[in-house]
C-alpha cells in the first residue's frame, strides 16, 4: 500500500469522526441542565468547541483524494463547495465573536 491509497483510506474515517463529534457535542449541549455556575459554563465551552472542531474535520475528511476504490468522488465544483465550507468554519467563531463584541458593546 503506497502513500496515496494509504490517505485515501483515511477519507470516510476523519468525516465520520468529524460527524460523529459534532452529533456528540451538540446532543450534549441540548441535554446539559440548566444552572450550574463556572463548571457547567467551562463544560459548555468545551462542547462548543468540540462541535466546532467536528465541523471542521468533516468537510476535511471529505476532501482528501480517495485511492483505490475506496471513498467517495467528488467533482471539482464539489470539492471547491467542500473547500469553501472549511474557510467558513474557520472565520465563523471571530466574526460572532466580533458581532457579539458590537452588539454588547451598543445594548449595555
Amino acid at each position: 500500500m503506497n502513500g496515496r491509497q494509504l490517505l485515501g483510506s483515511l477519507q470516510l474515517p476523519v468525516a465520520t469522526i468529524g460527524g460523529g463529534l459534532t452529533v456528540v457535542g451538540i446532543w450534549s449541549l441540548n441535554t446539559m441542565p440548566a444552572g450550574g455556575g463556572v463548571a457547567a459554563g467551562f463544560a459548555a465551552i468545551l462542547l462548543l468547541v468540540t462541535v466546532w472542531v467536528g465541523l471542521l474535520l468533516l468537510p476535511v475528511g471529505l476532501l482528501i483524494p480517495p485511492a483505490g476504490g475506496y471513498g467517495i468522488e467528488f467533482t471539482h465544483v464539489q470539492r471547491r463547495l467542500l473547500a469553501v465550507i472549511v474557510v467558513v468554519v474557520l472565520v465563523a467563531p471571530f466574526v460572532g465573536a466580533a458581532l457579539l463584541l458590537v452588539v454588547v458593546k451598543y445594548t449595555i
